[in-house]
């Protein structure tokens, strides 16, 4: 597994445990709706100033969706 391939599952699993939609998110965070949703289903890679927003917009910390990222793509989950 790539690390753009984790970071959308992650991302994705976030929202959908908030109950956000992509709309909330990329309201919340800035970020392009699309952009949001192109990242969680791995078709481009989030920058860190997205990464920043989309934490943002879920109310978490970016690191922790990196690190969260990183540890999936390490286990090849």
């Amino acid at each position: 597994m790539r690390f753009h391939e984790a970071l959308g599952e992650v991302i994705r699993e976030q929202r959908l445990a908030k109950g956000l939609t992509l709309r909330e998110v990329s309201a919340n965070g800035y970020v392009s709706m699309g952009h949001l949703s192109d990242v969680e289903n791995a078709r481009k890679e989030g920058s860190s100033a997205f990464i920043d927003g989309v934490a943002k917009g879920l109310g978490v910390n970016a690191y922790d969706l990196i690190i969260e990222a990183g540890y999936r793509m390490a286990s090849g989950e």
